[in-house]
C-alpha cells in the first residue's frame, strides 16, 4: 500500500513537470486570443501602415502606424470630456492596481501607464475604447486601449463615482452594473476624435543577425546594424555594409529566437523533470529499503525524459525567422513566420 502511494507520488509529480509549460503556452495564446477579441473583427480595425523609424538615441524599430476616428464618449460629469493626470491619481486609474482597487473586477485597473497624460473614451463602430496620451520621452504619443463591452464603462463610472465608498470597503462594484441602461452617463457624442496611434512592432539597437527582402526581389542577408540616417538602414553582408532605403524594403527578416527558445525550454523541463524526479525516487528508495541511489537515477532519468520531450514538442516550432512586411497590413499584427510570408505576399499584391 505504502508503495502504491510513493508510485502515485512520482507519477504526480512527473505530469506537474509536464503540465508546467503547457500552462504557460496556453496562458500566452489565450492572452493573444482575448486581445483579438476585445479589438474586434477585421472591419472595424482601422487600416494599418507598417514602416521603419528611427529611435530617439540609437537604432531603428517596425512601427505600425494607423488613424483611429471615434465618437467621444464621456464617462461622467465627475472628470468631463477627458480624464488629467490629477484625476488619475485621485481615482487610482491607469495606475495599476493599488490597495484602493485590487479587489474591483475592472480588467482596466490593471493597467499602469507611465507618463500618462490624459485619457479620453471613445467609441469607433461596434468597439468602445479608450485613448491614453502619455509623454514618451520629449514627445507625446497616443496609445489605445480596448475597454471591453458597454456594461464595462458603466460599472468604471460606477467605480470613479464611489470611488471613496470603494476604498472604504462600503460599496461593492460586481461583475454587472447596477446602473440602469438608460442613465445619462457614460454620455455617448456627436462629437469626433480623430489622431494618428504609432506602435512599435520590434527594433534593434545592437547588432542583429537578420535581412531584408526589397520590392524587387533582391535579398540581402547578414546582419542588420542599428543604424537610421535619412530614411535608410544598414545591413552588412559579409564584409559589404549596404545602406538600404526603406522605401525599396517589401519585407525585413529576423534570423534567430525560436529555435534557441524551443530547445532552450526543452532542456529547462528536462532538468527540472529529472531533479524533481531524482528526489521522489531517493524518497521513495529510502522508504521501501530499496537502494536509494539506483532508485533515485531510474526515477531522475524517466522524469527528465518526459520533462524535455514534452517541453519539445510544446515549445513554438518552426524556423528561427521572423518578417515582418512593410507597407499596408490588413490587422497591425506581424504573421505568421513559419512559411506564410509568399502567400501573404501575393495577397496584398492581388495576385
Amino acid at each position: 500500500m505504502f508503495r502504491k502511494s510513493i508510485a502515485l507520488l512520482c507519477a504526480s509529480c512527473v505530469l506537474w513537470t509536464s503540465l508546467v509549460g503547457a500552462g504557460q503556452t496556453w496562458a500566452a495564446e489565450s492572452g493573444a486570443e482575448d486581445a483579438k477579441k476585445a479589438e474586434g473583427d477585421g472591419e472595424d480595425r482601422p487600416k494599418t501602415t507598417r514602416t521603419i523609424e528611427g529611435l530617439e538615441d540609437a537604432g531603428w524599430a517596425i512601427v505600425d502606424v494607423r488613424q483611429i476616428e471615434g465618437n467621444l464618449v464621456v464617462l461622467s460629469p465627475l472628470v468631463g470630456p477627458e480624464i488629467d493626470l490629477e484625476e488619475s491619481n485621485r481615482y487610482s486609474l491607469f495606475q495599476g492596481r493599488s490597495v484602493y482597487n485590487e479587489r474591483v473586477p475592472l480588467r482596466l485597473l490593471d493597467m499602469a501607464i507611465p507618463g500618462i497624460q490624459t485619457a479620453t473614451f471613445l467609441k469607433s463602430g461596434d468597439r468602445v475604447m479608450v485613448r491614453i496620451r502619455y509623454r514618451s520621452g520629449p514627445k507625446i504619443a497616443n496609445r489605445t486601449v480596448p475597454v471591453g463591452d458597454e456594461d464595462a464603462l458603466r460599472r468604471l463610472r460606477e467605480y470613479v463615482e464611489h470611488f471613496d465608498e470603494v476604498r472604504k470597503g462600503e460599496y461593492k462594484i460586481g461583475f454587472e452594473s447596477k446602473l440602469p441602461e438608460d442613465a445619462e452617463y457614460p454620455k455617448y457624442t456627436d462629437r469626433k476624435i480623430s489622431f494618428e496611434e504609432r506602435r512599435p512592432r520590434a527594433g534593434i539597437t545592437r547588432r542583429l543577425r537578420g535581412g531584408v527582402v526589397l520590392k524587387d526581389g533582391e535579398r540581402i542577408e547578414g546582419q542588420l546594424l542599428p543604424e537610421y540616417d535619412d530614411g535608410t538602414i544598414l545591413v552588412q553582408s559579409g564584409l559589404d555594409a549596404r545602406r538600404v532605403p526603406v522605401n525599396e524594403i517589401d519585407r525585413v527578416l529576423f534570423l534567430r529566437g525560436r529555435r534557441s527558445t524551443k530547445l532552450g525550454t526543452a532542456v529547462r523541463m528536462g532538468v527540472g523533470g529529472a531533479v524533481s524526479g531524482a528526489l521522489v525516487g531517493a524518497f521513495a528508495g529510502w522508504q521501501s529499503n530499496s537502494p536509494v541511489r539506483d532508485t533515485a537515477i531510474l526515477f531522475g532519468a524517466i522524469s527528465g525524459a518526459i520533462g524535455f520531450f514534452t517541453g519539445l514538442f510544446r515549445s513554438g516550432g518552426g524556423p528561427g525567422k521572423r518578417e515582418f512586411v512593410l507597407g499596408p497590413v490588413d490587422d497591425g499584427r506581424d504573421r505568421n513566420p513559419d512559411g506564410d510570408g509568399d502567400r501573404e505576399k501575393r495577397e496584398r499584391s492581388g495576385r
